[in-house]
């Protein structure tokens, strides 16, 4: 196994553990028995658990940066980017960022651990608001300007529409990763959550 691939899955094993027992649980022993080796040669990689918790910051965020303008550019830079702002657009393309939340495997186990552990880390708390709250409503915010512009909404304020338009999303993805077997409720909810907004916030012709 190459060295890169490796130190991957040290730290993919290593989250795994964090996000189900909590970091505070988990030692390098256990971090090494999953991986399949010896603490010893987990400690050729990393210096201890700290620097483990630091590289799985470093990776997620790298990871999530590159997940977002890659959202952006199919949003923005698209055949459908016309459709996309469309009401029936908008469920397909929210629909498609909610299940993909869910099915990539490191941004879930980061998003589960962070939830479980924000209360006692003032970092995760601050890449928690970062990332799960404020980017997204800046993300939504350009959409909901953009339907302003083009005169499909009436403009009640973009921030607060913004607000209004990614929170229950957002919840109902962590609501998810709680009860999988509740997709299909939370996705018929995102529908119907849109359907609203657009009858809300529709201009009149």
């Amino acid at each position: 196994m190459k060295k890169e691939s490796t130190k991957k899955q040290f730290l993919t094993e290593a989250l795994k553990l964090f996000a189900e027992f909590g970091y505070d649980s988990v030692s390098i022993s256990q971090i090494a028995e999953r991986v399949g080796c010896s603490a010893p040669a987990l400690y050729k990689h990393y210096s201890g658990k700290q620097a483990l918790f630091d590289a799985i910051i470093e990776l997620s965020e790298l990871s999530y940066k590159e997940r977002m303008k890659e959202i952006h550019r199919s949003f923005w830079n698209n055949e459908k980017s016309d459709y996309f702002l469309t009401e029936n657009g908008q469920i397909e393309f929210v629909t498609k960022l909610f299940e993909s939340a869910l099915s990539e495997e490191y941004p879930r186990l980061f998003r589960n651990f962070i939830i479980s552990e924000k209360s006692k880390n003032p970092e995760l708390s601050k890449i928690y608001n970062e990332r799960y709250i404020f980017s997204q409503y800046g993300f939504f915010e350009e959409i909901i300007k953009e339907l302003i512009a083009r005169e499909i909404l009436i403009d009640e304020g973009s921030k607060i529409m913004a607000i209004e338009y990614a929170s229950p999303v957002t919840l109902w993805i962590e609501a998810c990763d709680r009860e999988p077997e509740r997709k299909e409720e939370f996705l018929k909810m995102i529908e119907n959550h849109i359907h609203h907004f657009f009858r809300v916030y529709r201009k009149n012709s």
